[in-house]
């Protein structure tokens, strides 16, 4: 065999196996550029669910909190203006709770609708005069909404930090 021939095919041969390293490094090496570009979407995408979280759960909260001090202030027999903002809170609660029926975690929404719930049945007794005699169920429906409240807050702050993280009631 001919020196010159033999250097061809050296050569050769060290070019197709420098390519084949060369395609393999560039392939490991977009596919690291990938996942990393994918994690950040990730992480930008969480950040927004947060966000987006976060402003539901502070707008059904201090609707919440209004409802809810409204009803244990309310004088006796109650004014028909402490009566419509009584109202008014529980429309704002009622309006909040379409945003976390999209967005927050089931358990969230859950307690959401609880509270309104029982917000909306304490105003529907008032307004109808059913509770402006009996003090003490019109402040035992306080107590209730706001031991519930207190819990939701709990429960909105663990989704916050940990959206996948199961709540301790979760079987």
């Amino acid at each position: 065999m001919d020196a010159g021939l033999a250097g061809l095919i050296g050569a050769l041969g060290g070019s197709i196996v420098g390519a084949a390293g060369a395609s393999l490094a560039a392939m490991i090496s977009f596919r690291g550029a990938r996942y990393q570009a994918d994690r950040q979407s990730q992480a930008a995408h969480e950040q927004w669910l947060r966000q987006i979280r976060r402003d539901a759960y502070a707008n059904f909260l201090v609707h919440t909190r209004d409802g809810h001090a409204l009803l244990r202030d309310m004088p006796q027999p109650p004014p028909r203006e402490e009566v419509e903002r009584l109202g008014a809170a529980v429309a704002g609660v009622h309006a909040a709770l379409g945003a976390l029926l999209l967005e927050a975690p089931h358990r969230v929404q859950d307690m959401a609708g609880d509270i309104h719930k029982h917000l909306h049945f304490a105003y529907v007794g008032v307004k109808a005069g059913h509770l402006d005699w009996d003090r003490e169920r019109r402040l035992e429906r306080a107590r209730l909404v706001r031991g519930r409240y207190e819990a939701m807050v709990e429960e909105c702050r663990r989704s916050l930090q940990d959206p996948e993280a199961p709540s301790p009631a979760s079987p």
